[in-house]
């Protein structure tokens, strides 16, 4: 891959009430693959933290958009690792 993927649109994921009213914070790891589209085609929980929290991030990426990653300057489907971060304030 010559350019990686980059996030053009996302929403940040919901935070579940319970998570909310039990304080729990923490980073879910996802493994993504995105099309040449740039849409993700799938999201998997690779380090989770639980509580709903790894279920609302992989709802969040479901709605990510991203500029696909290329070689050669053809767009191609990528594997990539990303965090998605939960943190009360």
């Amino acid at each position: 891959v010559d350019v990686r993927a980059r996030l053009v649109r996302g929403v940040p994921p919901t935070y579940p009430a319970a998570a909310r009213a039990d304080g729990v914070e923490g980073d879910v790891v996802l493994e993504l693959v995105v099309g040449v589209s740039g849409g993700v085609e799938s999201a998997r929980v690779v380090r989770g933290v639980g509580h709903g929290l790894d279920e609302a991030a992989v709802a969040a990426a479901d709605a990510f958009r991203f500029a696909p990653a290329s070689k050669d300057s053809a767009p191609v489907r990528v594997r990539m690792l990303w965090p998605v971060q939960f943190r009360l304030q």
